[in-house]
């Protein structure tokens, strides 16, 4: 059943280059509640190693949310396996791009970049869940995709 002190509003009423503030309106009370929400700082090492992916230098590169900063954890060679980057992911979420390529009955190839969201259930943390969803945008912004993806367990992270 839906009611109507339920409801919430969302206003936008500020916004810089470090931040916007939001703030919500409850409806039935008219009380307000601000809060911020962050533009991550891309590092300058994650946005290199985006580069080494377009560049074919690199298969894999996987970063971390921490504090405001999306920092580089760790990235996979060319040659690097998907059984591989499966093999360092652990339990905190993280950002993930992927290049993948396979060859088309053609005997072309296809090659996809694709960006992963990876908030494993394994992580009891919600505020790490979170945070990877608050510093999406300014990540997709460093990087171009063909495809995105949510993966939430390991083992749905195949070919």
């Amino acid at each position: 059943m839906h009611h109507d002190h339920d409801l919430f509003y969302l206003v936008l009423i500020s916004v810089n280059s470090a931040s916007a503030s939001v703030v919500i309106i409850n409806k039935s009370s008219r009380k307000r509640k601000e809060r911020m929400v962050d533009q991550g700082n891309v590092s300058l090492e994650v946005i290199e190693a985006f580069a080494g992916l377009t560049g074919k230098s690199l298969r894999w590169v996987i970063a971390k949310v921490d504090g405001s900063d999306i920092n580089l954890v760790q990235t996979g060679v060319r040659t690097s396996t998907l059984e591989e980057l499966n093999a360092v992911l652990g339990d905190d979420p993280c950002f993930i791009v992927f290049d993948y390529e396979a060859v088309r009955a053609d005997a072309s190839t296809l090659c996809k970049t694709c960006f992963i969201c990876y908030a494993p259930d394994t992580c009891t943390s919600m505020q790490r869940k979170f945070e990877l969803q608050n510093f999406k945008a300014c990540v997709e912004a460093k990087i171009n995709f063909a495809k995105e993806m949510q993966i939430n367990d390991k083992a749905d992270l195949t070919e």
